[in-house]
């Protein structure tokens, strides 16, 4: 069985709040010279401190968080170490801080770029950088030659790394990068110095974060003597909180199922032999044993989770050439689910052979999808992106940039410089442009003819945001759909502009018209095949400034399930999306809500279960996983445990033989929609 992941949600204000009073002897410095005035690389920097960040906060590691400019005004300074987590430390006044901290005592761990002045000081005299030759090979870290405490392996999947090409002399590689099948490739993945620890990659988010946990608390305890007392107590304190209970006997005591009591009493004692161990000074014995009792704990409390047989369970996926399709469906199939949303398709590429875009995989990932989904019984909804390009297939882009296609924002209307830091402007296809509407006709049209999937699944269907699109073609077709004349623009298109709302309304209509199309289409070759959306989360948002009316779509017929993003890490933040979609669809169609499983949303099983137990109560038929990665695989069986343990035996979206009809009486007035008096019947009739 696999081991289920167990990081809790961190917000970034915990760490910011931390008082900067000498309490923590670690800090973790955040990337932000290299950000200022350049908003769209703070996501990815973040992305990767958070994978710090919130693994320290899980485990009770107090730590300090500190901006660039502290450390250039010396507040390093006290601090036992420093985590860099993905930082570009190009000033000398910063770096010169850097070295006299460490020449202070203090100690760096060090993850991807730095600067060549550190060279030395990480051990490394000279190193390069590239991608991955072939899928999977720098797929895991494992350590050879490490200190007490470290992990066996750290199981990454990386894109790429740097490449360690010389080791100084008293610095040594711990770890070394091995691909997929097991192979050492002599890259060295982690070198560690008498002052440093140097990682070739980041932290990777999807990642196994049990194993990454377990390396950045190795590293701590083995650069500041003492803390394993510290951090073994701080990891057991949470294994009870973090299940909603004050103690494992509580949980134990909660316990209803024999399985969920099984777990518990696992729990208990493994907690016993972590004490032990760790009053034999058996650190990394301990903490093992700590980090096994949280598992534990998410087991048991995950287990007393209720389920029902009338559901759809799935995932989207994410598929590449080293995707084992065979491996997905059986996991899926043991843990109870029934569906998969694999990406296969962009405008300018595909994932199987087509007349309309090039292949930019070797396999055909569509054909082995649906074969293997066939064996276990799992269903396969084919999920394209809608106007959205692949941006690492350059040709097709490039040709859709030389004739014109691609939306044009606001600004640039205005002669100013485009503000989105995303560059839709060479990235996403103007739906007012003939040749682009055809092409993601054709695109869907194919992918039924040829390969008959359970369904079709809609995403970006929509626009970027209200900033776009107001090129000329725009301009020209908009006038004559609304005869009018556009006298000021694009200023009488925007804002409080007098022609604002029948120009969002022709927006709407440039979707809506394609989806009904595509929708038609569809049912003429085969009206077995589901239509779906992921749908905008925000009921404002999708239809006011994005142009995705999704409500219409689904009371209209064009759609036959509907599938909002609703990725958080809260349960109340999951209700306040949830409850007013439900509300809207108001039966039209079944909801499948998206819950976002990663680290930095539903990042624990039982946290995952309290959210499929609310979609449940909201009047959800469903659940959609966002998305399906090693992290959220080693969910899957805990899930099934609880929340998933009965197999389903009806899908809502399939037609049901027979039809039941209601007849309602009269609500209370001014009461919440159908509420009724106490007594006061309703009547039903039955038929097929």
């Amino acid at each position: 069985m696999r081991k289920p992941t167990i990081l809790v949600p961190f917000a970034l204000a915990f760490a910011a709040t931390c008082a900067l009073v000498q309490g923590a002897d670690v800090a973790v410095v955040k990337c932000t010279l290299a950000v200022k005035g350049k908003p769209g690389k703070a996501r990815g920097y973040n992305t990767h401190m958070g994978a710090v960040t919130r693994k320290l906060e899980h485990c009770g590691v107090p730590f300090d968080l500190l901006t660039d400019e502290q450390v250039i005004a010396g507040k390093l300074a006290g601090y036992k170490l420093a985590i860099f987590p993905f930082n570009s430390v190009t000033q000398e006044d910063e770096i010169g801080q850097i070295l006299k901290f460490v020449e202070g005592g203090g100690k760096l761990m060090w993850f991807y770029g730095y600067p060549p002045a550190l060279g030395k000081t990480l051990g490394i005299g000279k190193y390069g950088y590239r991608g991955v030759k072939y899928p999977g090979e720098f797929y895991t870290m494992k350590f050879t030659d490490a200190p007490p405490g470290f992990p066996h392996e750290v199981h990454q999947e990386s894109p790429n790394s740097r490449i360690v090409e010389e080791i100084l002399p008293g610095s040594r590689a711990i770890a070394f990068w091995h691909d997929k099948d097991g192979k050492n490739t002599g890259v060295p993945a982690v070198v560690l110095s008498p002052n440093s620890l140097f990682v070739s990659h980041v932290l990777w988010a999807n990642a196994d974060a049990d194993q990454q946990s377990r390396f950045l608390l190795a590293t701590i305890c083995h650069f500041i003597p003492g803390k394993w007392e510290v951090i073994v107590n701080g990891v057991l304190a949470k294994a009870a909180l973090e299940t909603g209970r004050d103690s494992l006997d509580a949980l134990r005591k909660s316990a209803v199922k024999p399985i969920a009591r099984e777990w518990a009493e696992k729990a208990i004692v493994q907690e016993r032999k972590a004490r032990e161990a760790l009053a034999a000074q058996r650190f990394g014995d301990a903490l093992n044993l700590a980090k096994e009792v949280q598992v534990s704990a998410q087991m048991a409390a995950a287990a007393s989770f209720p389920s029902r047989p009338y559901e759809l369970r799935g995932a989207w996926v994410h598929p590449n050439d080293s995707t084992d399709w065979e491996a997905i469906m059986t996991e899926l199939e043991d843990a109870n689910f029934n569906a998969v949303f694999p990406i296969m398709c962009y405008p300018n590429s595909t994932k199987y052979p087509s007349k309309y875009a090039p292949q930019t995989t070797e396999r055909d990932l569509m054909k082995e999808c649906l074969e293997a989904a066939r064996r276990h019984g799992i269903e396969v909804h084919v999920w394209k992106a809608d106007w959205q390009v692949n941006t690492r297939e350059k040709e097709v882009r490039q040709k859709f940039i030389d004739q014109g296609r691609f939306v044009l924002s606001l600004e640039q209307a205005m002669g100013e410089k485009e503000k989105s830091h995303y560059g839709w402007s060479t990235r996403w296809l103007d739906p007012s442009e003939e040749r682009n509407r055809q092409l993601e006709y054709d695109m869907m049209m194919e992918l039924v003819e040829k390969y008959h999937p359970d369904g079709i699944h809609f995403d970006f269907m929509r626009y970027p945001s209200s900033n776009y699109c107001y090129c000329d073609r725009c301009r020209k077709k908009f006038e004559e759909w609304a005869g009018v004349q556009v006298e000021q623009w694009p200023q009488d298109c925007t804002g409080k502009g007098k022609l604002v709302d029948k120009w969002r309304d022709w927006r709407r209509h440039l979707q809506t018209s394609l989806v009904k199309r595509i929708a038609e289409g569809v049912r003429k070759i085969d009206p077995n095949v589901n239509i779906s959306l992921a749908a905008r989360a925000s009921m404002t948002g999708s239809y006011e400034s994005d142009a995705q009316d999704w409500v219409t779509w689904s009371k209209k017929g064009y759609l036959t399930m509907l599938c909002p993003m609703d990725y958080t890490y809260s349960v109340d933040i999951l209700r306040k999306k949830l409850e007013p979609q439900v509300a809207a669809i108001d039966g039209a169609v079944p909801v499948y809500a998206g819950i976002g499983v990663s680290p930095t949303r539903s990042a624990t099983p039982v946290n995952l279960s309290r959210q499929i137990k609310l979609a449940r109560e909201l009047g959800a038929d469903g659940f959609l996983l966002f998305a399906l990665s090693p992290f959220s695989r080693a969910m899957l069986p805990t899930i099934k445990l609880g929340a998933a343990s009965t197999p389903v035996t009806i899908m809502p979206h399939h037609r049901q033989p027979v039809k039941a009809v209601f007849s309602y009486p009269p609500g209370i007035e001014g009461a919440p929609k159908r509420t009724y008096r106490v007594g006061q019947a309703a009547s039903v009739r039955c038929g097929r």
